[in-house]
């Protein structure tokens, strides 16, 4: 317990130290309040200007000392004046020039230490060193333009001058454009001075006859200091070459006529009197035909090359090259082929006009395809008492046979034709459920000379496509949508019809499509998925499947897939049980072709059931086809 006494002695002396530290602590908490603030600076022309803001419980007059160290610590720049502050906030601005010059990406890597101190005091009362690189506000440069350009055209650029922190610099500020050339001085485009909002139009002309790949210098000067930025640019020949053949095939023996227009891209003018050298290579990449010409005054020039009677057949690359052959400013090219051909002896038409020279803008499953095949030699006479097979093939899981019939020409060279669809296609998806025909007629002469000519035809189950289109892509709930309707024949042909649209929450619409077969209505959709629900028909009475199936009475089906063996659809219908779904295999044969395996699933009576089991597909990459049971 003797230690007693001397505790009580450091006690009382803490007590009496104790507001004399709780005063020095408040000063340096005031003081470094000060220097949260962000101190910002400048530099242009080797001097560094800033702005130091600080904090100060009392009036005073001091001096204040600012240097520039480098990473050693070494003084690049010193500044030293008597100042007073107030009390409260305040700031100092001072320019501290450097001893030498110092490029600004240098400059970055040094640090400012500022400290002021009372007169009368030897301690210093504010004393901060701050990284030159995190107060430095640099002009930087944007530029909004084209990475390639005409060489001697006219040209457009806009720069943007903005801080490091994105804000407009204050004050007046420049811009300089220069075309650097190796080997030459900088060529100089466009000077102009900088708007209030840091930004230029610049517009400018390039040199003509410099080809290739340059770099476009940017000098900005502005309050805060001036900065480069460069860019690579590619130059561009202003002329364009048309090159072009009489034909696109030859055979061997024959003579290649060809011919090049070279046109001033700028203004269109012909390129006249310039050196343009075409050239051939084989299949095989031989260089059989080299020959140097020159523009006429309206910029064409031409060359002949006569094929030898054994030569390589496939095919062959033409070119144009302007200027040297070896380096060209501007190239053409283009590939034909060289093969050993026989001319068609006659010509063969496929005509689908029915009543009135009417033709059918689509089919349905179950139709007749009726139309008229016509056979005529090239000098007129018909093609008569000649062998034809006409077929209609389409695809599915690939392509096969769904028609055919054989015949004789008449003595006028046609032939009447009548083939009956299945009554089941496997459309597309996104060609909406339409399925795709080809109709092709075999002719064959009294001298066994063929040829063959296909025309496609459109099968749809509906006479009448619907397509709704949200102006968004989506709807946006609780607000009103503008949609697009668009309605169209199997064919593609846009249809003017008449809609009756439904949409739950909303008033019956009427309205009527354009020529171009759109039409425009106003939907104010739900906070759950929206339903559209268009009945379409146009002045011949054709007529869309209604959309709501379910008022209609109609059954919907699901098919999963069809497949050329029942293995495969077996393996779809376990797969489809996996799932928890039923389904149920059929085969369809027709004119004795190979069965066709389908797989499907329903009948569905509700739509929303419908598309409940079709995304359950389809998020098992099974996609399935909507399909009317009959």
């Amino acid at each position: 317990m003797k230690d007693s006494p001397r505790f009580a002695d450091l006690l009382a002396l803490f007590i009496l130290l104790f507001p004399g530290l709780l005063f020095l602590a408040l000063a340096v908490r005031s003081f470094s309040e000060a220097n949260a603030e962000s101190a910002t600076a400048t530099f242009t022309r080797d001097t560094l200007s800033l702005t130091i803001p600080y904090h100060a419980d009392r009036a005073g007059s001091g001096r204040l000392t600012v240097e520039i160290l480098d990473p050693e610590d070494q003084v690049l720049g010193r500044a030293e004046q008597r100042v007073d502050i107030a009390k409260g906030d305040g700031s100092w601005r001072r320019d501290v020039a450097l001893e030498k010059p110092v490029p600004v990406d240098d400059l970055v890597w040094d640090r400012v230490r500022y400290r002021f101190e009372y007169s009368g005091e030897t301690n210093p009362a504010i004393e901060e060193t701050k990284s030159i690189s995190q107060i430095l506000r640099r002009p930087v440069v944007h530029i909004l333009g084209q990475k390639s350009y005409l060489a001697g055209a006219q040209a457009a650029v806009r720069v943007i001058v903005t801080d490091t922190d994105n804000n407009v610099i204050a004050g007046n500020g420049s811009v300089r454009i220069e075309l650097l050339v190796p080997d030459k001085p900088a060529h100089s485009l466009f000077t102009g001075r900088l708007n209030r909002r840091g930004t230029a139009d610049a517009q400018f002309r390039f040199p003509a006859g410099i080809i290739g790949s340059y770099q476009l210098r940017y000098v900005v000067e502005t309050p805060i200091g001036s900065s480069e930025y460069t860019e690579p640019v590619q130059l561009e020949d202003k002329l364009s070459i048309l090159l072009t053949t009489e034909k696109p095939i030859y055979q061997p023996g024959q003579t290649i006529h060809v011919r090049a227009l070279a046109l001033d891209r700028a203004d269109h003018n012909a390129a006249a009197g310039r050196r343009l050298t075409f050239e051939v290579e084989d299949s095989r990449g031989n260089k059989v035909f080299k020959k140097a010409t020159q523009t006429d005054k309206f910029g064409i020039s031409s060359a002949e090359f006569e094929l030898a009677d054994e030569v390589n057949l496939g095919a062959y690359h033409l070119r144009a090259l302007m200027g040297e052959s070896e380096s060209p400013t501007n190239t053409a090219e283009i590939a034909l082929n060289v093969e050993r051909y026989v001319l068609p002896k006659f010509k063969v038409a496929i005509d689908f006009s029915g009543k009135n020279n009417e033709t059918k803008r689509g089919y349905r499953p179950g139709d007749h395809v009726t139309g008229t095949v016509r056979a005529n030699y090239f000098f007129g006479k018909p093609v008569d008492d000649a062998e034809i097979a006409v077929k209609a093939s389409s695809m599915d899981v690939s392509v096969f046979d769904v028609g055919a019939e054989n015949g004789k020409t008449d003595r006028d060279g046609t032939y009447h034709f009548d083939l009956q669809l299945p009554t089941y296609f496997a459309g597309r998806p996104l060609s909406q459920g339409v399925a795709r025909v080809l109709i092709e007629a075999t002719v064959k002469d009294s001298a066994a000379h063929s040829e063959t000519r296909g025309e496609p035809i459109t099968v749809s189950e509906s006479p009448l496509l619907v397509t709704a289109i949200p102006e968004g892509g989506t709807l946006i709930p609780n607000l009103e949508n503008q949609i697009f309707i668009l309605t169209s024949y199997p064919d593609g042909t846009p249809a003017t019809t008449d809609l009756t649209v439904r949409t739950p929450g909303n008033h019956d619409q009427h309205v009527a499509t354009d020529n171009g077969g759109i039409a425009v209505i106003r939907v104010k959709a739900g906070s759950n998925e929206q339903r559209l629900d268009i009945e379409a028909a146009d002045k011949q009475g054709a007529a869309n499947a209604p959309a709501d199936t379910a008022e209609a009475g109609a059954r919907l089906l699901l098919q999963a897939g069809a497949f050329k063996t029942a293995e495969d659809a077996d393996a779809m219908r376990a797969r489809l049980a996996l799932l928890g779904l039923d389904a149920k295999v059929s085969a369809l044969t027709q004119d004795g072709a190979a069965p066709l395996y389908r797989v499907r699933l329903g009948p569905y009576g509700q739509l929303d059931d419908l598309n409940g089991i079709r995304r359950t597909l389809s998020e098992n990459g099974i996609e399935a086809q909507l399909v009317h049971a009959r």
